[in-house]
């Protein structure tokens, strides 16, 4: 996660949730999982580092959120 973050040039969180009260808010059905924003980006599987960027980019798009050298 810390490398496709460095590869978009983003700065972000990360917190790793092990409670299953966290699993619940968030409507997670299988771990492991990816939240970004507050919605489930990735569940039940682990993407490759070269897959990870696009989907960190289409989640943060929705939001209309860019690169931190873009602002």
């Amino acid at each position: 996660m810390d490398e496709a973050l460095k590869r978009l040039g983003l700065k972000s969180e990360i917190t790793m949730i092990c409670n299953s009260r966290e699993f619940d808010k968030y409507e997670v059905k299988e771990t492991p999982a990816l939240i970004i924003n507050g919605k489930i980006a990735v569940e039940g599987w682990v993407p490759s580092i070269f897959k990870m960027p696009g989907i960190i980019e289409i989640h943060l798009s929705e939001y209309g959120e860019r690169k931190e050298d873009e602002k």
